[in-house]
């Protein structure tokens, strides 16, 4: 019977304590896992461009109008690359 009334008393006094427990900690962590994906057979094809001597030898409005058309198929040539290695890269 005594023994029954100290764990008694020991089990009250722990509830009866003001120990704070501490908030949980959360963190969020990147893990990065390779992934596989299905990679391409072939690259885009590349555009038909006119080599520098030529451009040269043109007068200066044809030259900067044909200048300004090969760097709008260069732009359209990566965005493709891009679109098509991307997912394909392992970082």
């Amino acid at each position: 019977m005594r023994f029954a009334l100290i764990v008694a008393s020991l089990v009250l006094s722990g509830c009866a304590s003001n120990v704070q427990t501490p908030e949980p900690i959360i963190r969020t962590v990147e893990v990065k896992v390779q992934v596989p994906t299905k990679c391409i057979a072939s690259l885009p094809v590349r555009p038909a461009l006119l080599p520098l001597d030529q451009v040269l030898a043109m007068l200066d409005g044809p030259a900067v109008v044909t200048l300004a058309a090969q760097h709008e198929l260069l732009w359209g040539y990566a965005a493709e690359l891009e679109a098509v290695a991307s997912p394909c890269v392992l970082n």
